[in-house]
């Protein structure tokens, strides 16, 4: 099934490759995504078969008017036509990855004991951003076993600011001149 969304996610992107607009698909992908993460019900109404696709297509026409992207609007019609806006999530995820593979964006993880807000994200992105000089983006998730701080992986690098790394490094020290 994955290689379906696949599919369906290369197409797009060609699509948005086509059009040379593969910033504003990625954007309107990504607040799509999140309007769906806020309010399930969205989705769930998109791929009700109890629905009449009319007024689904409406819905559509109403969330997707701002980005002003004709070929956006008739892919989410052609996914909800084929029932296939329940795996939205996942068609997602791979466009998203093609999108940030054509804009050269890097994307990772940044570990922290708590849940991070957006600015804070946002600044430790823009700063390796600056450190790397590729854009990246950051996903939060959360690992309370780093007692404190944060730890970033993008890719095979890994920055570790976390108390746990410190406190393993303090008896790695110790260790040694105690040897």
């Amino acid at each position: 099934m994955e290689d379906l969304y696949s599919r369906y996610a290369s197409a797009l992107i060609s699509i948005a490759e086509d059009e040379n607009k593969i910033e504003q698909y990625k954007d309107a992908m990504t607040s799509i995504f999140m309007l769906f993460n806020e309010d399930e019900n969205i989705l769930k109404y998109l791929g009700s078969y109890f629905v009449n696709s009319d007024d689904k297509y409406k819905l559509i026409d109403e969330m997707l008017k701002t980005f002003e992207l004709t070929n956006l609007n008739n892919f989410f019609k052609l996914i909800v036509n084929k029932h296939l806006i329940i795996h939205f999530k996942d068609i997602y995820l791979s466009f998203n990855k093609l999108a940030n593979e054509l804009l050269d964006i890097e994307e990772g993880i940044i570990y922290s004991t708590i849940k991070l807000n957006e600015d804070e994200i946002n600044k430790i992105s823009e700063a390796l951003t600056k450190r790397t000089s590729k854009k990246v983006e950051l996903k939060n998730k959360i690992d309370e076993s780093l007692i404190g701080g944060v730890k970033i992986v993008i890719k095979d690098r890994v920055y570790d600011s976390s108390i746990k790394y410190k406190l393993e490094q303090l008896k790695s020290s110790l260790i040694k001149k105690g040897a």
